[in-house]
């Protein structure tokens, strides 16, 4: 028999009793509610058996076949649906169901209980006595006294005292936001009735009370005085983190003071702005010590910061500020110096400064990350780009698999945002189309560059089709051009142009074939005949003989037929040729050589220009004059005696020239070579073919007459049949000298060929000095593509041999006496086997060369000494050159010239100083002898003698000074102009035509790139020089003659104009700020005197008016125009820095820049006065930007009309005086403190008138909806206007700080328009947002402020106003420009709202304000929502926000929390329609689960588990591994699945609780689980069974079980 809960049998217990058994009723669980609030319809799920009912009549058939129900309709197919289904067709029935729910929730809206009133108070705050305050303080510093017994009054506290109270006694924090929201809310709730009452203007006030008490604790944290230089004085220095007790309470503050102000944060008790604004701040203005702590609060509050531009600038800053400082520090730690932390040596403190500077990258990190507009600040970027980017590339995922992404995006967002500040900073200017004038520069600039060493391939000028007719014309002219110009310099031009010519027929004769064209021999002889009947050039009388060497050149290559010429001109009935006025044909047609001559050529010739009777020609008379000046120089090759060496050449170089080239080519290679040739082919025994003198001669009238073709023929021809070694050095030496001629001339393969073939024939083991020269010379050719592999093998081999020949001997065995005593006995007898037998002897050493020229200098100052005459003293000069290029015989090339220049810098530096007149006139006798036979070479004689010479000289004074400046004088003139400007070279000996052509060929190294800039370099000191008063006057006249040769030399100007810009740096980087007021001046005239022929330039700055320049931009003349402009420039630059000529200086300067400022210039205009103007000094572009500015103004004062052709040219102005002001401030900007300064009252006018722009554009591009491409420039140009402006000392006037707010608005607003829409252009959005940007980073803030308001200048426009289809990307980036908005939780997305009466819509009103002050927290008791209890919970109104503000109604539904048993959780929702109703499905899950950790199979053991008071048996699974059910007891309803899923199952439970039952008993076992069982008390009554149901009985489990009991 089934048991009760307190384990005894009920019936036994009557018995025991006695007493009679009363009616049982069956009585519900106290938790189970009723089925209807007001309707007795039983309870829910609770059916007792109740009395009569059918199922337990005992009538037959129950008994033997069981109850069953009767059916209720007639078969059990039978469906309603077709019934239901016409119901709701054809009758109202919907409507009556929906009547009736209208009803149903009509009822349970009246039934429902009404929103009290809002009961809600703060806690008063009064004034307690003190031992109240004390008792209330006790209970509130006590966080097991609630709240609510203290909460309706509190004492009065404010400020730092407040929060240092709650820290002293460690509240916490709730109880302490509490308080402080107690004490606010009194604060404000006097303010609450104005009219303009801030509800978060306390939390501002409170924000700066908790930030002034953080920066109070941070300033406990103070670093010692700095160590003074020099002091010994012993300091003593506690900090406060050095004592343990006092960090660690300072740290337990420092803490708490955190964790409060979290709190104050996410309330919003703190106004967010204030506190971010602060926190940015204080990175920069702490120490380095409170920096630690200061990253601890920014690290917190970084996410809060990061979408505001105005907060991670300043925070940017300061950690920036902050690295340095922790780099100074590392500094200090490196150098093993004292730094100022004392203990910065000590591990920790090194870990925490790592530690700082790690937290500091990972903030600029996070923000480059988040976002890399940040970084666009044009000043930073310009001081700290090299931080900024190693920070951006240490990465702190350097282990992360994606790596290589990361970097890639990290590199393009780096690339992207230097793009930009270079933008702003207009240091990268974009290039525009290369002009036409500006490509032709590059092309000269391009053939300029052509030397010796020049591959005349890689140069491809003419590279082009055949069908570009105009620009091969283009093409032509500018290769003629140069080729006649006397604008350029350089005799290799003409040879250069008619082999790029000829390269160009070679590779077009083939694609000509190919494709069909016309041959382009015919092509060019067009051309070039087009260009001399159309050209400007060909008129200039100054260019005849040029271009008569030009075309001559042409004609001997093929390239241009004479004929064809002529007859051209013969065609077309020529008209001046043979009458005046003359044609611009016959000057050519007179001078033009005949290459190939024949008799009817030169009759035609003849007839054409003289007439059909002419019997003899004007050319006829004056080449009988030359042939006889041919036979006076070079008797020998006309049966004549030689000339003697000194006798003078009678040969006037004026005369020689002045024959026209048709004469000089006829005689000198028509009538004289085929006589030197046959002269040569009559060779004589041991002697030369020619002698020296006749062949130096020949070599002079060659090169006077600039027939280089026949100079080359003549030295091919000598190179084969030449014994004499003088001879055949000459011959070297002419090959040397002209040796970019022969390149220019495609001649590099004759040449090497016979080179090659001498070489042979001159086998150095016989002739070892003589074929030195010529070994060296093919040793320079080796890299030519023209040597064959076999001659460059045979080269390599001589040169082997020759430095093995020249290893010194060995060490000798015994001692033999030195030889160096008889260097000074060469004063008496010369000994031409002293260098050798030196050798011998002492050429082991490895200093015998410096002792030889240490013996020497002692022989040459006991020569001084001596009493012999100039010409006895000059012999035994000689004898010691000789003997010294004997010494360099035995050494290796270059090594005896590199050991007297390393002399010369070293210890013979002060040794010269000291070297009387005549000791300088030996030592330039031997080094111009030893230069002249390349023993020394002259640009190590230059930089170790002379320049050293001119650079002292400029300091020093005396007669000691002006005899070294004399003799350095004369070897510069030797060296460099060989004696040109500064002697008679009419009528010159051959002996010093040979010395001239010997140091011609040894001056042009100084003429190389490497060895040019150098005497550039010097040539200043030379204007020094002849301006210096204490020198004397005849040798400053000749130092002045010397610098005007130097000037007026070919080959120097030839290099001059090869590097122009190495020309004007070295003469405006000169210092002049010490040297007299005029040397600015004479810098000037002397590089004009470089530029150009003209007389001693004087500055007329007048004449660089935009008509003068206007005419100079050409190619030819732009580089030296240009030149000249910035020497003006700088002279007026000069003026304006003295204050007599600073007036005149200025207004030149203002005129200058009106003069082409106010001109509408071209693009290529534009770029060519750009490149004039680059590199002036700032003084000077300050005031041309001036004039750009007031340009600027005037094209922007007005902008009424906009009409399209209006725009375009104020376009094209503005854009191309913008481009040429940044042109001007480019090199300027590497250092920002060059930059020019604006003149206020400019700066004014300018802003007047941007700032009217601005406006204009705004409301034009208001009122259209799509902007044309013209506008849209304008906007970008504005725009441009604004960053050029802003980026420029002195932009900050009083005027720009009056508008820049309304400025930056109008310009986020033009962002706005262009960043979506029709005006979507994602480039004019990136240009006006970096606009603005700068304008909002530039503003001047006030530096002596603890902390300023950094939205103060943002711009005004709501961030709620930007457009809702704006991207996000785009909306985050103008986000950060606008104000600040809060980012609080509780009112994010949060807005006002109302349903209108008359429509069934909803309108949205303004977004909720935050009211931290007046939403306190509620302090009553909370209701337990996890205890089940009948009773509903009374709806009360007393929160701090009243209820109706949220539109609250009473519904009659429950909120029930987590309950803590699944019973009370079923009994909670099962009579529940609303929100806490379970559905069929919740319920059946919950109700078929079981716990998994109960034993089911330990429950079987005890039968009475299985069984109710009334004999219902519960339905338990057995396999509990197969189904696991779980049923609350007491719960007889289950789903009809569950029923159908279970009745098997409970047919087998019942059996197996009626053995169990029988046969456990009550041992032991029963016992224990009597007190295990799992039946709660309150669920007795409903397994006893009470009342009946008023209900319909219901099948159910408990009564199946109970008659199967039965």
């Amino acid at each position: 028999m089934p048991r009760t809960g307190d384990g005894k049998d009920l019936v036994g217990k009557y018995h025991e009793a006695n007493e009679p058994v009363a009616k049982y009723h069956a009585e519900p669980p106290s938790w189970l509610m009723t089925s209807h609030s007001a309707a007795d319809l039983g309870y829910h799920g609770f059916h007792p058996p109740i009395p009569d009912q059918p199922e337990d009549a005992l009538t037959d058939a129950n008994v033997k076949r069981g109850y069953s129900a009767a059916q209720t309709i007639s078969a059990e197919c039978y469906s309603s649906q077709n019934i239901i289904k016409e119901s709701i067709i054809n009758q109202n029935a919907l409507a009556e169901l929906e009547e009736l729910m209208n009803q149903v929730l009509a009822r349970r809206a009246e039934s429902n209980a009404t929103l009290p009133e809002h009961a809600f108070k703060l806690p008063q705050r009064i004034t307690f006595s003190e031992a109240r305050r004390q008792a209330w303080q006790t209970d509130f510093f006590n966080p097991d006294v609630p709240l609510s017994t203290i909460g309706e009054k509190i004492p009065h506290a404010k400020g730092h005292d407040l929060l240092t109270l709650l820290q002293d006694n460690k509240v916490p924090i709730p109880r302490a936001v509490w308080y402080v929201r107690g004490i606010g809310g009194n604060e404000t709730q006097g303010m609450r009735n104005r009219h303009n009452y801030n509800p978060t203007q306390y939390s501002v006030e409170w924000a700066n009370v908790v930030t002034g008490y953080l920066r109070k604790i941070l300033a406990e944290i103070a670093l010692p005085p700095a160590a003074r230089v020099g002091l010994n004085i012993r300091q003593t220095f506690k900090g406060i983190l050095n004592d343990p007790e006092a960090r660690d309470k300072w740290v337990a503050k420092f803490s708490y003071c955190l964790d409060l102000v979290r709190e104050f944060y996410a309330e919003g008790l703190v106004d967010h702005g204030v506190f971010l604004s602060w926190s940015a701040q204080q990175m920069g203005i702490s120490n380095i010590a409170q920096a630690n702590f200061v990253a601890r609060i920014v690290d917190e509050y970084l996410e809060g910061m990061l979408p505001y531009r105005a907060l991670v600038r300043v925070l940017i800053d300061g950690c920036l500020t902050k690295l340095a400082e922790a780099g100074i520090f590392y500094r200090f730690e490196s150098d093993g110096m004292i730094n100022l932390l004392y203990q910065i040596q000590s591990t920790a403190g090194r870990q925490h400064l790592t530690s700082l500077v790690t937290t500091l990258h990972s903030f600029m990190q996070r923000i480059f990350i988040y976002s890399p507009d940040s970084f666009v600040n044009p000043k930073n970027w310009l001081s700290s780009s090299s931080t900024i980017v190693q920070i951006m590339r240490d990465s702190p995922t350097a282990a992360a698999p994606d790596r290589t992404e990361w970097d890639s995006a990290i590199e393009n967002d780096l690339d992207d945002i230097s793009r930009r500040n270079d933008a702003l900073l207009f240091r990268i200017i974009p290039e525009r189309a290369t002009a036409t004038a500006k490509f032709t520069m590059g092309e000269v600039k391009l053939l300029n560059s052509i030397n010796e060493t020049t591959n005349l391939s890689s140069i491809t000028i003419l590279d082009m089709s055949l069908e570009e007719t105009d620009r091969f014309a283009s093409k032509l002219d500018m290769l003629l051009t140069w080729s006649i110009t006397h604008h350029q310099y350089g005799d290799h031009r003409p040879y250069a142009v008619a082999t790029l010519l000829s390269r160009w027929m070679d590779r077009s004769e083939g694609r000509a074939l190919r494709r069909g064209f016309p041959p382009p021999d015919e092509m060019l002889q067009d051309g070039l005949f087009d260009w001399l009947d159309t050209s400007a050039v060909v008129t200039n009388a100054s260019n005849a003989y040029a271009m008569s060497v030009v075309f001559g050149e042409l004609v001997g290559r093929g390239i241009f037929s004479y004929s064809k010429y002529m007859h051209r001109l013969i065609a077309r009935g020529e008209a001046g040729l043979l009458q005046d006025p003359p044609s611009r044909h016959r000057a050519l047609l007179r001078s033009l050589p005949l290459i190939e001559p024949s008799a009817p050529l030169t009759n035609q010739r003849k007839v054409v220009l003289y007439g059909i009777s002419s019997r003899t020609t004007p050319e006829e008379a004056k080449e009988r004059e030359l042939r006889r000046m041919l036979r006076a120089c070079i008797p020998e090759l006309f049966s004549g005696s030689p000339l003697n060496m000194d006798v003078p050449l009678p040969l006037d170089p004026d005369v020689l020239t002045s024959f026209s080239r048709y004469e000089q080519v006829r005689v000198l290679r028509h009538w004289f070579y085929p006589i030197f040739e046959k002269h040569i082919q009559q060779p004589v025994k041991n002697e030369d073919a020619i002698s020296l003198q006749a062949y130096v001669a020949l070599m002079h009238i060659t090169a006077l007459a600039k027939t280089y073709r026949t100079m080359l023929d003549i030295n091919l021809k000598l190179l084969s049949c030449v014994t004499s070694p003088e001879l055949f050095g000459a011959i070297i030496d002419t090959i040397r000298r002209h040796a970019d001629i022969w390149a220019c001339m495609d001649e590099h393969k004759r040449l090497l060929d016979a080179l090659c073939a001498a070489h042979t024939i001159w086998n150095w083991e016989t002739r070892r000095a003589q074929s030195r020269p010529l070994l060296c010379l093919l040793i320079e050719f080796l890299d030519n593509r023209h040597m064959s592999p076999v001659a460059k093998d045979h080269i390599n081999e001589d040169a082997t041999a020759l430095m093995l020949g020249l290893r010194p001997p060995n060490s000798p065995t015994q001692r033999e006496p030195s030889m160096f005593p008889r260097i000074a006995m060469l004063v008496q007898q010369d000994d031409t086997s002293l260098a050798t037998n030196i050798w011998m002897c002492h050429g082991f050493a490895g200093n015998w060369v410096q002792e030889v020229w240490q013996h020497t200098l002692e022989a040459l100052r006991g020569l001084q000494a001596s009493e012999l005459n100039t010409e006895a003293r000059v012999v035994r000069i000689l004898r010691y050159a000789q003997f010294l290029w004997d010494i360099n015989q035995h050494m290796l090339p270059g090594a005896f010239d590199q050991l007297i220049f390393q002399w010369a810098t070293g210890p013979g530096k002060m040794e010269m100083r000291h070297f009387n007149e005549n000791m300088w006139a030996a030592m330039s006798t031997i080094i111009l002898h030893l230069v002249a036979r390349d023993a020394l070479t002259a640009p190590n004689i230059m930089k170790g003698v002379v320049y050293p010479v001119w650079d002292a000289c400029t300091t020093v004074a005396g007669s000691f000074g002006a005899v070294m400046l004399r003799t350095v004088n004369y070897l510069a003139s030797q060296l460099l102009v060989q004696g040109r400007g500064l002697e008679d070279h009419t009528r010159l000996p051959s002996d010093r035509l040979e010395e001239i052509q010997k140091l011609k060929t040894r001056g042009r190294a100084i003429y190389t790139e490497e060895n040019f800039c150098q005497l550039v370099a010097a040539l200043p000191n030379l204007v020094t020089l002849e301006h210096k008063n204490d020198i004397d006057e005849s040798l400053r006249i000749s130092t002045a003659q010397l610098r005007t040769a130097i000037s007026k030399h070919c080959k120097f100007r030839m290099v001059a104009y090869r590097n122009l810009e190495l020309m004007s740096r070295a003469f405006w980087n000169v210092d002049s700020q010490t040297l007299p007021q005029d040397f600015e001046r004479h810098l000037g005239g002397a590089l004009q005197q470089i530029l150009s022929d003209s007389k001693p330039w004087v500055l007329q700055i007048n004449a660089f008016d935009w008509r003068t320049l206007s005419s100079f931009l050409s190619p030819w003349r732009y580089a030296r125009t240009a030149i000249e402009l910035q020497l003006a420039l700088r002279t007026l630059g000069a003026g304006l820095r003295d204050e007599e000529l600073k007036d005149k200086a200025r207004n030149d300067l203002c005129a200058f820049g009106s003069s082409f400022f106010g001109q509408p210039l071209t693009s290529e205009e534009t770029d060519l006065i750009a490149d004039m103007l680059r590199g002036i000094s700032g003084v000077v572009a300050c005031n041309l930007i001036n004039s750009g500015m007031q340009r600027m103004t005037e094209l922007f004062r007005d902008l009424s009309d906009l009409t399209e052709k209006a725009l375009q040219i104020l376009l094209h102005n503005a854009g191309e005086a913008l481009h040429l002001m940044s042109s001007i401030l480019q090199p300027l900007r590497v250092d920002a403190a060059g930059l020019p300064t604006l003149e206020p009252d400019v700066q004014d006018a300018f802003i007047g008138s941007i700032h009217a722009a601005t406006k204009r554009l705004d409301e034009v591009t208001s009122e259209e909806e799509e902007t044309a491409d013209d506008m849209t420039n304008l906007v970008v140009i504005v725009a441009r206007l604004w960053q050029f402006d802003l980026c420029l000392p002195g932009a900050w006037t009083g005027r720009l700080r009056e508008v820049v707010g309304d400025v930056l608005t109008r310009v986020v607003k033009l962002a706005i328009k262009y960043s979506t829409g029709v005006r979507a252009n994602s480039i004019v959005f990136d240009v006006l947002l970096d606009t603005a940007f700068v304008l909002f980073d530039e503003i001047p803030r006030d530096t002596k402020a603890p902390t300023t308001d950094l939205f103060q200048y943002v711009a005004n426009i709501s961030p709620a106003s930007l457009p809702f289809e704006l991207p996000n990307i785009q909306r985050r980036r103008l986000a950060s420009l606008l104000s600040f908005v809060p980012d609080d939780a509780y009112i994010k997305n949060l807005h006002q709202g109302w349903q209108s009466p008359t429509s069934n819509t909803f309108h949205f009103g303004p977004e909720v304000q935050n009211n931290p002050w007046e939403w306190a927290e509620s302090i009553e008791p909370a209701v337990d929502t996890s205890v089940f209890t009948r009773e509903k919970p009374e709806l009360k109104n007393s929160s701090s926000i009243p209820l109706e503000v949220f539109g609250t109604q009473a519904t009659g539904e429950r909120v029930f929390g987590e309950m803590t048993s699944d019973r009370d959780a079923a009994a909670a929702r099962q009579l529940e329609d609303g929100l806490a109703a379970d559905n069929v499905f919740e319920r059946d899950w919950r109700e078929t689960r079981v716990d998994w950790k109960t034993d089911w199979r330990a429950d079987l053991s005890n039968p009475g588990e299985f069984a109710t008071a009334g004999g219902n048996t519960r339905d338990v699974p057995i396999d509990s591994e197969r189904e696991h059910i779980k049923q609350e007891p007491g719960s007889a309803s289950l789903s009809p699945a569950h029923t159908a899923r279970s009745s098997a199952a409970s047919s087998r439970v019942a059996r197996a609780s009626s053995v169990l039952s029988t046969s456990s008993g009550t041992g032991r076992g029963a016992g224990k689980r009597k007190a295990e069982s799992p039946v709660s008390a309150d669920m007795e009554p409903a397994a006893r069974g009470g009342a009946r149901s008023r209900g319909r009985p219901r099948g159910s489990i408990t009564g199946r079980g109970k008659s199967k009991k039965k």
